[in-house]
């Protein structure tokens, strides 16, 4: 019985961890401050098909979460990664599981949070 409510709690961690403790090491960068050069810097968007074909980013592979796996080997690992996200926990997964990979991310930019601050001024 302990053993059992022990792995079940250690699942729980695991899981919260992943998706809602944020990944050091990389920080917000507004688009507009990074380099649109992109033999430089590797934008990787990993919003959901249906956000990102609204709003295309140029230059940026069009990578969601549940494609990173199968995907990786199109993404250059030689140079730094900014990673273009909807929410924090897309954020989280997308770093941790390109991290692990040995991809350099460098910092990450929430296209959601952006686009509310002007829907605010439209009203």
């Amino acid at each position: 019985m302990i053993l059992a409510f022990a792995l079940i709690l250690t699942t729980l961690l695991v899981f919260i961890y992943r998706r809602y403790i944020p990944v050091g090491g990389i920080e917000n960068m507004p688009l507009h401050s990074v380099s649109w050069n992109h033999k430089a810097v590797v934008f990787v968007d990993t919003r959901d098909f249906q956000l990102s074909s609204r709003d295309p980013i140029e230059c940026a592979y069009q990578l969601p979460i549940p494609y990173l796996k199968r995907y990786i080997h199109e993404i250059p690992s030689d140079k730094p990664v900014v990673i273009i996200a909807s929410d924090y926990k897309d954020k989280n997964l997308g770093a941790r599981f390109l991290k692990k990979k040995g991809i350099n991310i460098i910092g990450y930019h929430m296209l959601k949070e952006e686009r509310k601050g002007d829907y605010d001024h439209a009203i």
